[in-house]
């Protein structure tokens, strides 16, 4: 049995080109020390803070985001039980008039 040979359709140029394409987007690749000198970039709020500021700013809206979810908590409990409350009177009130009739 003979052995397979692998065959590229493509001309001798095309392959040429390939290899200079490869070349030219190697060379547009950042270094590890050009990516290592990039600041990152702070929003406008957060630039000229202390760490002290920013940490006190992460605490209270943290305090605040506890604050609305007791508070939502609570308006959820307090619609569940209203909506509870009125399905009950609904029901007799429904049933008081359909024994009158």
């Amino acid at each position: 049995m003979g052995r397979a040979q692998l065959v590229d359709e493509r001309s001798e140029e095309e392959v040429n080109n390939e290899t200079v394409d490869t070349l030219d987007t190697e060379d547009t690749l950042e270094s590890p020390e050009e990516v290592a000198q990039e600041e990152p970039s702070v929003p406008e709020k957060y630039q000229n803070k202390s760490l002290q500021e920013v940490v006190q700013m992460h605490q209270e809206a943290e305090k605040l985001l506890g604050k609305q979810s007791s508070e939502l908590v609570n308006y959820v409990r307090l619609l569940t039980t209203t909506s509870k409350h009125n399905s009950h009177n609904n029901k007799h009130l429904y049933n008081s008039k359909r024994r009158r009739y």
